[in-house]
């Protein structure tokens, strides 16, 4: 009986302790080395990561390229550093966790000894990180390196709010407002999306950027709604007839362009069939034998274009919305068949009116992110 109290209390004495974590060894190219690489240009140092990631790398060559990591390796080498087992080398603890501390030993490395790294393609995990260090280490064009990382193509299209959180947080202006930018061609962000790095700035930058995208969507709906507005009756481009031409037409002229050849908007015609639903109708108040032609689009154009402003301040890209323009969708081509003349000159009226946004509209946003200015007291 006491031989099995004595087994109990054995294991519940087990049970509580805590052994020490195993560590796991980096990926290339801070693995632990091949036999040819022992012999050739064999490591000197190990560096253990914050999760227990070992990376195996040249002392000398970390001294050289950051003078502050090497007074750091050399107090933490100097008769106190724990030696690896396997390779019996010295083993550095660093606070870095190991995505962060690949990246710093990434630059401190020369780029021809990984040729087969593509630098601009790794992941964003530990950037933010690695770039505080990297700046506590004094390691020479970290932010040339970090620049490189944020802007690549690849990650600017695939993580636009990251991207803008991590500029922000160590000031690279630039490069916020090129991620702004690719943020308002995409989807807003939604409520429940993880972003670890907008813990790091103040609400005020993250505010900044929704108020961005608001007013770049405000700004492409005024020009799709311009594009009607100027020809109508309280429009700029609105000029009352003052005399008629020799075959009893008036002259309709937008006031903002002279001369003959003026391609107004096919609305204006009154050739359109009786089927043909208007939102609004104007009628004349002046006291000629004829009025002017249809001033107010129909009905199907105010609604499409009603629907597009609301997008807009979902998806503020120019370019995207322009092409939402043009596009005829089953409920507007069922209205436009019922006018002959909507059927003859809806498509052509709709890419100039696309046009138009994408070329009126894509300089308005690109001028709001030209004068963005993300910086908060």
């Amino acid at each position: 009986m006491l031989g099995r109290e004595r087994i109990c209390n054995y294991s519940c004495f087990c049970s509580h302790v805590v052994l020490p974590a195993m560590s796991r060894a980096a990926s290339h190219p801070f693995s632990p080395p091949s036999p040819d690489e022992l012999t050739l240009n064999p490591p000197t140092i190990i560096l253990r990561s914050a999760d227990r990631v070992d990376f195996y790398a040249h002392k000398s060559l970390l001294a050289f390229n950051a003078p502050v990591l090497r007074a750091i390796l050399s107090n933490r080498t100097e008769g106190r550093a724990q030696a690896s087992s396997t390779t019996n080398l010295p083993v550095v603890h660093m606070r870095e966790s190991s995505a962060a501390l690949r990246l710093i030993l990434l630059l401190c490395y020369p780029r021809s000894a990984f040729p087969t790294i593509d630098i601009a393609s790794s992941s964003l995990n530990g950037v933010d990180e690695a770039c505080t260090s990297m700046a506590r280490y004094h390691i020479p064009s970290h932010r040339d390196f970090i620049h490189t990382l944020l802007t690549a193509p690849r990650t600017l299209a695939a993580h636009p709010y990251r991207v803008f959180a991590i500029a922000c947080h160590h000031a690279f202006w630039g490069v916020a407002r090129r991620a702004a930018g690719v943020a308002l061609r995409q989807e807003a962000l939604a409520p429940t999306a993880v972003v670890p790095e907008m813990d790091l700035i103040p609400a005020g930058q993250l505010r900044k950027l929704l108020r961005l995208r608001s007013d770049a969507g405000r700004a492409i709906g005024r020009v799709m709604r311009g594009y009607v507005d100027r020809y109508g009756p309280d429009g700029a481009c609105w000029r009352e007839p003052e005399a008629q031409t020799d075959d009893g037409e008036f002259n309709f002229v937008p006031s903002d362009v002279e001369g003959p050849g003026v391609a107004l908007p096919f609305w204006w015609r009154d050739t359109h069939s009786p089927a043909c639903t208007r939102a609004a109708e104007y009628e004349p108040d002046w006291a000629y034998a004829a009025g002017p032609p249809a001033s107010h689009p129909p009905a199907w154009v105010s609604a499409h274009l009603a629907r597009l402003t609301a997008l807009a301040l979902l998806r503020p890209d120019a370019a995207y919305i322009a092409n939402q323009v043009e596009f005829i969708s089953g409920g507007m081509l069922r209205e436009i068949a019922k006018c002959g003349l909507c059927v003859a000159e809806a498509p052509a009226e709709l890419g100039r009116m696309a046009a138009e946004v994408r070329e009126r509209a894509g300089r308005d946003v690109e001028e709001m992110l030209a004068c963005a200015n993300f910086e908060v007291p």
